[in-house]
Parts: C-alpha cells; sequence; structure tokens
C-alpha cells in the first residue's frame, strides 16, 4: 500500500509543479516542452518512478500472475511514455503515443480482469467523468485543448485508485 501511495505522491507533485509554473498544458506530455533543460529529466523519472513503484506494489500484494502481468505490461508502457517524450518528433513521436494509449488500454484491462464485468461500474463512470471534463472545457475557450490533459489524469486516478483497492 506504500508503495502505491508513493506512486501518486510522485505523479501528483509533478502535476502540481508544472501546473503552478507552467500551468495546465494540453496533455501532461506536453508539459514536458515547457520545462527547461534542467527540469526536463523530471519528466522522465516522473513516469518511471511512477510506473514501477505502481507495478512493485501490485507484484508484492496481489498474488495473481495474470493481473500483475498486464498491469507490468501497462506501466512498462507509460514508462516508456517517459523515455519516448519528445512526442512531436515523428518517430518519437509514434512510440510515445503507442505506449500511453496501450498503457491506458492495459491498464483498465488490468482493471476489468482483477474485479471482473462488475468493475464496469469503476471504468465507465470514469470514462464518462473523463467525456464531462473534456466537454467542459471545450465549452469555456479560456480552457482551450485542456482536455486530453484531464482525461489523461482521471485515467491514471482510476487505474491507480484500482490498484490500491486491490492491495488493501
Amino acid at each position: 500500500m506504500i508503495l502505491s501511495i508513493i506512486s501518486i505522491t510522485i505523479i501528483a507533485t509533478y502535476l502540481l509543479y508544472t501546473g503552478i509554473k507552467y500551468g495546465i498544458t494540453k496533455s501532461i506530455s506536453e508539459s514536458y516542452y515547457k520545462l527547461n533543460k534542467y527540469e526536463k529529466p523530471l519528466f522522465y523519472f516522473t513516469l518511471a518512478g511512477t510506473s514501477v513503484t505502481l507495478w512493485l506494489s501490485a507484484a508484492i500484494n496481489i498474488n495473481n500472475t495474470v493481473t500483475v502481468t498486464i498491469l507490468g505490461l501497462a506501466t512498462f508502457l507509460i514508462a516508456i511514455v517517459g523515455v519516448a517524450s519528445a512526442y512531436k518528433e515523428i518517430f518519437i513521436g509514434r512510440i510515445h503515443i503507442i505506449g500511453a494509449v496501450s498503457g491506458y488500454i492495459l491498464g483498465y484491462l488490468f482493471i476489468i480482469v482483477t474485479y471482473g464485468w462488475s468493475s464496469i461500474f469503476l471504468v465507465i463512470p470514469s470514462g464518462l467523468i473523463a467525456l464531462f471534463v473534456a466537454n467542459w472545457y471545450d465549452r469555456h475557450p479560456e480552457w482551450e485543448n485542456k482536455n486530453i490533459y484531464w482525461i489523461e489524469v482521471i485515467g491514471m486516478f482510476t487505474i491507480w485508485l484500482s490498484v490500491l483497492i486491490t492491495v488493501i
């Protein structure tokens, strides 16, 4: 459980730091481009640190090889996003997008495999909340293009919460 809390603390601290210093960006990955050259490693270490600690939390506390493997792949792909941070470049951008999308899909698959079909009551509301937030931001020009950021944050929180519930 402690590792799960460390995991969310790492990403929350990064999001607070970049949010306060640079404002909310279009996506979490966009914050990489706002960081100065000395701060850029924060992006790598944040995604690697939050991924590794989340996976270790599950690996230590969950006795199901299938679910731990699915989460391991999901967190590995999210760590790849940190390594392939310059997503505006063509080749690196493809790796970045594949890692991000696949990581979220496997994260949600982890939830469904862990909790069965009853987990739809966790997955669907988080998806609806993400869509609501995205729609709200689209209707407010001062928050233009921030919906991807909030969808990513809600997705991360949902996956993190499911791991925390599982390891308690």
